[in-house]
């Protein structure tokens, strides 16, 4: 979709940068405008903003910090959910540290990505955000290995492919976080 795109008079948003940080919304935007402008990108400064960003407008792909003063971004996901016709956006959240726990709520909020702040790139961001835009549905084993790439960068800076083990003991320890929360969630 081009830029100035409109859909049935609502004005169409390829990407929604949601940060309560000035200079993060723009690095952000800039990321992902970089060179080619074929996205349009509009940022707000809060949740409660975008939520009503999105139900004005034909939103495509969510980008998101994690915390915020009221609520945090996997709240604003799953407020998003619960809205008929808001529930599809795909989301990319970012956050302060990464931890099983928090990837697998986001994942399971609809986002499709989660990075650390301070170890986002612009090829990792805009292939987040391609795939997000493009109704990606990974398989099981591709958002482990999507999670467990971004654990890896969020904790070390880089990002790696994992042996088979890894991956076998990364699931044990994704599934118990999902069991955690659920329990949590029971009481």
């Amino acid at each position: 979709m081009g830029a100035n795109a409109e859909t049935a008079g609502n004005p169409v948003i390829d990407v929604l940068v949601v940060d309560d940080s000035p200079v993060d919304r723009l690095f952000y935007r800039r990321l992902l405008t970089h060179g080619d402008g074929r996205w349009n990108v509009v940022d707000v400064a809060s949740p409660e903003e975008a939520f009503a960003v999105c139900q004005h407008s034909q939103v495509r792909c969510v980008l998101t910090d994690y915390e915020f003063p009221e609520m945090n971004g996997i709240d604003l996901l799953e407020q998003l959910r619960g809205v008929s016709g808001l529930a599809a956006i795909p989301a990319v959240v970012i956050t302060g540290g990464v931890e099983p726990t928090l990837v697998s709520r986001a994942l399971a909020a609809g986002a499709c990505a989660v990075f650390g702040k301070g170890v986002v790139n612009v090829r990792a961001l805009r292939s987040a955000v391609e795939q997000a835009l493009a109704g990606f549905a990974g398989t099981d084993d591709e958002l482990l290995r999507a999670e467990f790439a971004y654990a890896c960068v969020s904790t070390t800076g880089r990002e790696r492919e994992p042996t088979p083990l890894e991956l076998a003991h990364f699931a044990v320890v994704a599934e118990l976080s999902r069991l955690v929360k659920v329990l949590r969630a029971r009481r």
